[in-house]
């Protein structure tokens, strides 16, 4: 992986451009109150051409809903974690259609490592949690149209195809998210992909004291504004910071400068 900084600022509009012939991303990194002295900055991240060939199904429709980008860096998160001998565990709360557990798994495949993996969703349309803090960028009806839905995929799906030598256990938990029982096991990895304010905050209460990389979606989407005054109000209690997924709104608006120290570290 290779991490260039270039001095030219983007234009106001820029939308991070990547290729799959030329495995590259672009994507600009600065600080979110733009004042005169704090230059914004470029950064081009180079994905290795293997990464995206056994991936490129998962950045295209039905089930493309990340970029690549994202999915390098969970996956590049998760190798952070020490290799005890033991499966890593991995729990994801909103599975969907599957792509960052399919994506995960494929990361252990090529690392040599194997994984438990837990999912929870409701399986079922999608359950509308949705509070006054959900709705201070869109009415009711339109939070309900976009976030109301079924998912891409069932458990007899996921459960085929999400097979694979790297995963030694696959529990795929159906059910409201509001109810998700205590983890029996001590998490490695949570990733956390639910939308609305209450729901992503019962899950956080579960999982912010375990030692395991917590990562929240949406933090960075405008149209989700529960999902950051949940992971806002956890922090203040328990003064732990999720690591925030630059999807592909954070990318173009707010990406700090943090995750360049970090993704230097992972070279």
């Amino acid at each position: 992986m290779r991490l260039f900084g270039r001095a030219s600022p983007p234009d106001e509009d820029f939308t991070p451009p990547w290729r799959h012939d030329g495995h590259c991303l672009i994507y600009p990194v600065g600080y979110p109150w733009k004042r005169p002295h704090h230059r914004w900055e470029f950064a081009e991240l180079a994905m290795p051409a293997e990464f995206i060939a056994r991936r490129r199904h998962l950045f295209e429709p039905p089930l493309g809903n990340h970029d690549p980008l994202s999915h390098w860096l969970l996956c590049r998160l998760m190798e952070e974690i020490p290799d005890r001998g033991a499966p890593i565990e991995i729990a994801e709360f909103g599975v969907g259609h599957g792509a960052i557990l399919e994506s995960l798994i494929l990361r252990a495949e090529e690392c040599g490592r194997r994984v438990n993996v837990t999912g929870f969703d409701t399986f079922t349309t999608f359950p509308n949690h949705a509070t006054d803090m959900d709705l201070t960028t869109r009415d009711s009806v339109a939070f309900t149209s976009a976030i109301v839905h079924r998912p891409h995929a069932t458990q007899a799906v996921l459960t085929e195809r999400l097979a694979s030598p790297a995963v030694s256990r696959l529990t795929l938990v159906a059910g409201n998210l509001l109810d998700t029982p205590p983890p029996q096991v001590a998490w490695d990895f949570v990733h956390v992909d639910v939308d609305t304010y209450l729901v992503t905050a019962a899950v956080l209460r579960r999982v912010i004291n375990d030692s395991a990389i917590i990562v929240v979606d949406d933090y960075y989407q405008p149209s989700l504004p529960g999902v950051a005054m949940a992971v806002n109000d956890l922090c203040q209690v328990h003064h732990r910071i999720p690591v925030l997924l630059p999807d592909s709104f954070g990318v173009k608006r707010s990406v700090r400068s943090a995750w360049i120290a970090r993704l230097m570290r992972l070279r």
